[in-house]
């Protein structure tokens, strides 16, 4: 997190394979972070338009969600996952779309 410039611009992707695990990251992000660093969770069971209406009003450097999710909502084109400089992966089954992530740096 230290990396990561306040912008307003994404550049730091977590996916989780559960939206449990996504809260749960997103609180504890939320505990440690800087003030201005936007983070912002995104997971499946949550409305969608909604999140997407989160994601244009807040901008956020970092996002947390699954990939089902973060998948869907960069297919729409309302979140830009190769503009982001980081992905970080939790669990190792997680299924990646090359499409979606392709010019990552990829953390583990």
């Amino acid at each position: 997190m230290e990396k990561i410039e306040i912008n307003h611009e994404l550049q730091a992707v977590i996916l989780v394979p559960s939206q449990e695990l996504a809260q749960q990251i997103g609180e504890v992000i939320r505990e440690w972070k800087l003030p201005e660093l936007t983070m912002l969770v995104l997971a499946g069971g949550a409305n969608v338009k909604r999140q997407i209406e989160k994601l244009k009003e807040k901008k956020p450097e970092l996002v947390v969600g699954t990939l089902g999710t973060i998948d869907r909502i960069s297919e729409s084109k309302k979140i830009k996952t190769s503009s982001s400089s980081n992905t970080c992966f939790r669990r190792s089954r997680l299924f990646i779309s090359a499409r979606t992530f392709r010019t990552n740096s990829f953390l583990y």
